[in-house]
């Protein structure tokens, strides 16, 4: 909905923002693995709070003490994790490990890892018509002289 206030009009809109304390947080799954790289941390709003990075550590903003966390990948909400009822100074300052629970019907284990795939040098095969090595080719590089306003020219040379 768009609307247009006139001179002296007081408009309200309501913004869904996040709100709440910032902390480190290591998610583990049972099997002892971690979410994926790049799985997002909704709260129960839906509002997304972080995202997991390496080893299931996620930077987190908005969170609330009691508040319970869903960790989302592959397009669906995998696990669970609950915060505790009281934050103190101590707990924000340090990563806290957070067991994250498979939700029903989701398998017990994160996503297998694909291997990466071998490294091949895409500029060696471009580069590489009949199977022999290009020969070196000797190349310079002549510098313009600068012009200057009253028609004269300097070298670069010159000025150094």
């Amino acid at each position: 909905m768009q609307i247009t206030l006139t001179e002296g009009a007081i408009g309200y809109r309501h913004f869904d923002v996040v709100s709440g304390e910032k902390m480190m947080a290591v998610f583990r799954l049972a099997d002892g693995d971690f979410p994926p790289f790049g799985a997002e941390v909704k709260n129960e709003r839906q509002q997304q709070l972080g995202l997991v990075a390496d080893d299931g550590n996620a930077w987190l903003a908005g969170v609330k003490a009691g508040e319970t966390l869903k960790v989302f990948w592959d397009g669906a909400a995998q696990c669970e994790a609950s915060l505790p009822s009281t934050f103190t100074p101590e707990l924000l300052a340090n990563a806290l490990l957070l067991p994250c629970k498979m939700l029903e019907g989701q398998p017990p284990t994160a996503p297998q890892k694909s291997s990466p795939l071998p490294a091949q040098p895409l500029i060696q095969e471009h580069t590489q018509t009949d199977g022999q090595p290009a020969a070196p080719v000797a190349t310079t590089t002549q510098t313009p002289p600068i012009p200057l306003a009253d028609n004269h020219a300097v070298n670069r040379k010159d000025m150094e």
